[in-house]
C-alpha cells in the first residue's frame, strides 16, 4: 500500500469493510507510518477484522538491508494475526514491485 497516496480514513474503511479476505503488497515501506499513532490504529483495525474471521495476507517487498531494520514492524503484523510474506525486491521483475490491496477479490488499488 503506498501510504503516500491514500489517506488514513480511506485505508481503514477498506479494511473495516472486508468480509472474507484482504491481500496486500507493500513496496514503498513507510516505517514511520507503522510506528505512528495512525499506523498503530490501522494495525489494530487489522486485528479487529481478523477476529471477525477476515483473513489478511500482506507481502512486504523489501531490499536485503531493510529486513533486519524492519523486523519489529513485520513482527507486529504477525502478532496481529496477519499472514506475512517477504519478497526481495531484487528477485522480482520491476512490474511486480507495486503496492496493491485486494479486498474480497476486488482490486482496490
Amino acid at each position: 500500500m503506498n501510504l503516500n497516496y491514500i489517506d488514513y480514513p480511506t485505508l481503514v474503511s477498506l479494511v473495516e469493510g472486508a468480509r472474507t479476505e484482504i491481500k496486500a503488497a507493500t513496496y514503498y515501506f513507510n516505517e514511520s507510518f507503522w510506528k505512528s499513532a495512525v499506523g498503530i490504529k490501522y494495525l489494530q483495525t487489522n486485528r479487529e477484522v481478523i477476529a471477525k474471521g477476515v483473513k489478511i495476507t500482506r507481502i512486504f517487498i523489501l531490499k536485503d538491508d531493510e529486513i533486519a531494520r524492519l523486523k519489529e514492524v513485520i513482527d507486529d503484523n504477525i502478532n496481529a494475526g496477519v499472514n506475512v510474506f517477504i519478497a526481495l525486491a531484487k528477485d522480482l521483475e520491476s512490474n511486480l514491485r507495486e503496492d496493491f490491496l485486494i479486498k474480497d477479490g476486488c482490486l482496490m488499488f
